[in-house]
């Protein structure tokens, strides 16, 4: 039988260590943040010990009554916390029983990550609607059949004749009014969804892996077919997880880098 979530969670104080976890998820209005706040507290309690695996991705979800999105969102923020460890091939691992204030760090604007975008414009060459098969559920981390405008690109930086990446846009029926606006200003779509419908990003997932340029495209992206590049997979899911938009860009090698600098508040 399903568990049923609760946001509020009684139990009887423990020692102090415990309570930046708590604290933390306290304020929780999501589901996946609920059942994160859930799993926190099986951990602390040692139902899950430090070295031990979670249960598998189903189980989860039968045992709470949850999509396999919402468990997996739930767990990446145990991972976010430093809290678990996810291995292919072996499984979710318990790597820590309590949040230290060094394990957490958070983003406040998506300006100052994607800062890039500022100076750029999308050449589109194609459009038009897809239904996700079991490749693009994967790839986007939605249902199959879920239906998305698809609007190919390739993305310049201003004055410059070489493109910075092939970059495809996956946007929600909900939101196609936008379609109007893409190539004619250089604003992110989660900005324009934002603009135009009023409604925020809270989540944002980024996904960065190596591949090999498709022949396809190397003569475009103005490289050697099959040499170095980057995959990068971006989700941006707005209250309730609800998908606002997606966009998967490739990037021949040097045109794209990412740096993350962690400011760490370790305790006296």
């Amino acid at each position: 039988m399903p568990v049923t979530l609760e946001k509020t969670r009684k139990k009887a104080p423990t020692k102090a260590a415990a309570a930046p976890a708590r604290s933390h998820l306290s304020q929780s209005t999501t589901r996946y943040e609920m059942f994160a706040n859930s799993l926190v507290a099986d951990i602390e309690s040692g139902r899950y010990p430090v070295g031990a695996l979670l249960p598998p991705e189903p189980e989860l979800c039968a045992h709470y009554g949850l999509s396999r999105h919402t468990v997996r969102e739930g767990v990446r923020k145990l991972v976010d916390m430093g809290l678990v460890s996810r291995q292919q091939g072996v499984g979710t691992k318990v790597i820590s029983a309590q949040v230290g204030p060094n394990n957490f760090s958070a983003a406040t604007s998506l300006e100052a990550l994607f800062s890039y975008v500022g100076g750029t414009y999308l050449e589109i060459y194609e459009e038009g609607w897809v239904s996700a098969d079991d490749q693009l559920a994967r790839l986007l981390d939605c249902k199959v059949g879920q239906r998305w405008l698809k609007v190919s690109s390739y993305r310049y930086k201003q004055n410059d004749q070489q493109p910075l990446s092939h970059t495809v846009l996956y946007i929600p029926p909900a939101y196609e009014g936008i379609r109007q606006y893409l190539g004619e200003v250089n604003h992110p779509v989660y900005q324009l969804i934002e603009k135009h419908y009023g409604h925020k990003v809270q989540d944002l997932q980024m996904d960065v892996s190596a591949l090999s340029i498709p022949t396809a495209m190397a003569r475009k992206l103005q490289c050697r077919p099959n040499s170095p590049g980057l995959l990068v997979v971006r989700r941006y899911r707005g209250a309730n997880d609800s998908g606002l938009s997606n966009s998967v860009s490739i990037y021949p090698q040097s045109r794209f880098q990412v740096s993350i600098r962690y400011r760490l508040n370790w305790a006296a």
